[in-house]
């Protein structure tokens, strides 16, 4: 973006805080909302920062080394928008390093397939931060796959494309991968997130990836990263998996934690996916319910039919496309609103106040809507602020929650399918079972972690647990390929570096936080600031 001199001047002299500089870029059209609320959130004081080097440049001239906050803020906003980034860097006379000098710092990093050494010694970092506040660093551990397209390509160093798991035997005698296996941990009382290992695989068996899975376990042990769950989708291999690994998702024996170093490790097949399984299944298949009433779809269906022929929706986000979800069926938003109580009180309306004869015996169908719905809600907290079941998991709220959960579990093993056959037997039962499995593994991990009365954690958000944050980073990926859903092997490389480096250097906020501390002293507005700040920095 071409921008005249006399412009830049006068933006400049505008410019006296960050979020002018945001508010800035994003009238300029140079960044997305996604990237304003991560810059705002994370880079307070970078405007001092630049003018600061700006006065040491007319002293000293060029040859001054970057400041980690610096450096952060340049690799951050050159991720999101390069064009932003040469605007900012125009606008302050150079002062952030040319784009050049960013794509040295990317080469220098070790994350060739295999485990990713820098991401573990990050992780050291916040382990050593940890103990001197006499903490843990607990996790979440998962993995999950992402295509890659099927080629091979020279990168003036080796050939990229085949299967290669760290092992350093990838050559032209093995196949061809077709996938990327990525392992993330995720902290439980922090902020943090990072891809600690990926492998390109063509299929892979469930032996193997406990294996991995055990590897990855002892490793982050061996720096003091506490591992306390494991989540993972449904597909058989990940069931094959997890009877390696010492677990079991069968309801008649059911046992969801497994044991390493002697300390439990619970395991969770991701809610989200499996909300979507049980939309899947109810849409094909009619249930039938501990009384024998039957469960289906038809009155979901028959709801969207009746709002878009009055053309108004009675409390919900109900649509034709939610019923017709046969080219959507990866949005969770879909399966999440098709199934929500304000979908089943809907229903019972219908039935109960106004007669209409299409609804006739829904009863059951509302009594399964609103179970899945907030077994949902609870199994995919998010904010310790929220009520009711999307609150988080506390001592004092427990009497809430506890005996739903138990309920829910003993109506989802008694549902049929329509020849009497328990639904969590048939080959239909891997989002039953799912959602089967999360609720002893939630109690337990409560037990574990929040009950006791020396617990670090004084309540459990169980979105931490939610593959969730795997999704969001391959979204990243695509997003940095210009929406490629299938990056090359090679492409995934560098931008699984780029997107390392923005994450591990990002993470100085300890630096960050003493700059805001002396900065309050002296101004009334960063101290009102200073809680959002001091929170982030936890």
């Amino acid at each position: 973006m071409k921008i005249k001199q006399q412009r830049v001047r006068r933006l400049q002299s505008k410019v006296n805080s960050l979020k002018e500089l945001i508010d800035t870029l994003k009238k300029n059209h140079l960044i997305s909302d996604h990237a304003q609320e991560k810059l705002e959130g994370k880079f307070s004081g970078i405007s001092d920062e630049i003018f600061r080097r700006l006065r040491k440049q007319k002293k000293s001239g060029s040859g001054l080394k970057y400041s980690p906050v610096l450096k952060s803020f340049a690799l951050t906003l050159q991720f999101y928008s390069s064009k932003a980034y040469n605007f900012v860097r125009k606008m302050f006379n150079l002062a952030l390093p040319h784009p050049n000098v960013i794509s040295k710092w990317y080469s220098k990093i070790p994350a060739e397939p295999g485990f990713t050494e820098p991401a573990f010694k990050a992780l050291s970092i916040k382990v050593d931060e940890a103990k001197k506040q006499d903490k843990m660093v607990l996790t979440s551990l998962m993995l999950d796959e992402m295509s890659i397209k099927k080629h091979v390509a020279w990168d003036h160093t080796r050939f990229r494309g085949y299967i290669d798991v760290g092992d350093g035997c990838s050559d032209d005698d093995t196949e061809v991968a077709t996938d990327a296996l990525v392992f993330m941990v995720v902290s439980l009382d922090g902020s943090f997130k990072v891809p600690i290992a990926y492998f390109f695989i063509k299929g892979m068996s469930g032996k193997e990836k406990a294996n991995l899975v055990l590897i990855a376990i002892e490793k982050l042990a061996d720096i003091g990263v506490n591992v306390v769950s494991l989540t993972c989708d449904g597909p058989s291999a990940h069931f094959a998996m997890m009877r390696e690994l010492g677990a079991s998702l069968d309801p008649n024996s059911m046992k969801t934690f497994f044991t390493s170093n002697s300390k439990k490790i619970y395991v969770f097949l991701d809610i989200c996916h499996m909300l979507k399984l049980v939309r899947n299944i109810l849409n094909k298949h009619v249930l039938i319910d501990e009384d024998g009433n039957q469960i289906c779809w038809r009155f979901i269906g028959e709801l969207a039919k009746l709002q878009e022929r009055e053309g108004l929706r009675l409390g919900n986000k109900l649509r034709m496309a939610h019923v017709n979800f046969e080219q959507q069926k990866m949005k969770v938003n879909l399966a999440a609103q098709a199934l929500s109580s304000s979908v089943a009180t809907a229903i019972e309306y219908c039935d109960k106040q106004l007669k209409l004869p299409q609804f006739k015996d829904s009863e059951a169908t509302v009594k399964f809507i609103r179970t899945i719905d907030s077994l949902f809600d609870i199994l995919n907290s998010k904010n310790p602020f929220a009520k009711g079941y999307k609150c988080a998991l506390k001592p004092d709220n427990c009497h809430v929650w506890g005996p739903f959960l138990e309920q829910s579990y003993s109506y989802l093993s008694k549902l049929k399918n329509v020849i009497g056959t328990p639904i969590y037997k048939t080959k239909q039962k891997t989002g039953f079972v799912g959602f089967m499995a999360a609720i002893p593994s939630t109690k337990g991990l409560f037990s574990d972690l929040v009950a006791q009365s020396d617990s670090q954690l004084k309540y459990l958000l169980m979105y931490k647990f939610s593959q969730d944050h795997l999704e969001l980073f391959f979204g990243g990926i695509r997003a940095a390929g210009g929406s490629n859903n299938n990056p090359t092997a090679q492409q995934f490389v560098g931008i699984y570096k780029r997107m390392l480096l923005r994450s591990s250097i990002g993470g100085n906020i300890k630096y960050m936080y003493k700059n805001i501390r002396a900065r309050c002293a002296r101004s009334f507005l960063l101290l009102q600031r200073a809680p959002a700040f001091s929170q982030c920095s936890k």
